[in-house]
């Protein structure tokens, strides 16, 4: 089982293969970061702080030597639905999928105030943050797009047992021209966060 891959090993296989090779190696390129993750992860790859380019370099080598998907695993997409499940008085509920959701409120008077210890709780207790890493939280790649003012057409749709969805979309950084990438949190009207997904990550 292949659990994981030097940086230097996908960043020479990278470079070595031409985008052009083969269909598979263009579908691949042209794949996002979490379509990428979302592909090794079903083959048992570490994608552990690997940069995009190393991504591509590792799928590109994990297709190349025919690494079979495990059946076991299955495909997440950003609006998953273990992304949109929560347990409430010990009850489990699963939310309708942001993605068809088409009534959204672009009045944002609804939205609780989101506090910085509600977003270190929600990365280090559900994404993994360890304290270095929440340290330095304004080098992060996805604090920085926010700064850079790549968010936009932020809505909320409230739903049921006091939560509620904000929806927003993030300007590419390597392409402006291109589609947007959709994000969503899902939150308790307290404020907490519960939930987040980004078609980029």
């Amino acid at each position: 089982m292949i659990t994981s891959y030097s940086i230097k090993m996908a960043d020479d296989y990278s470079n070595k293969i031409s985008t052009n090779s083969d269909k598979t190696s263009v579908n691949l390129d042209k794949m996002t970061v979490s379509q990428l993750k979302d592909y090794l992860k079903q083959r048992e790859v570490s994608t552990s702080d690997y940069r995009r380019d190393m991504l591509v370099g590792l799928a590109k080598l994990a297709h190349e030597i025919q690494l079979e998907k495990n059946p076991e695993i299955n495909e997440e997409t950003f609006s998953t639905e273990s992304r949109r499940t929560v347990n409430i008085d010990g009850k489990t509920i699963t939310f309708e999928d942001p993605e068809q959701i088409k009534n959204w409120n672009i009045d944002l008077k609804t939205v609780p105030d989101i506090e910085l210890s509600h977003c270190f709780h929600y990365l280090h207790t559900v994404c993994g943050w360890n304290a270095g890493r929440l340290a330095n939280y304004t080098k992060d790649n996805g604090f920085k797009l926010f700064k850079d003012r790549h968010i936009s057409a932020v809505k909320v749709k409230s739903l049921s047992h006091e939560h509620m969805y904000v929806q927003a979309e993030c300007v590419r950084q390597t392409s402006l021209s291109e589609n947007p990438y959709k994000l969503f949190v899902l939150l308790e009207k307290s404020g907490i966060i519960k939930s987040a997904g980004c078609q980029c990550v």
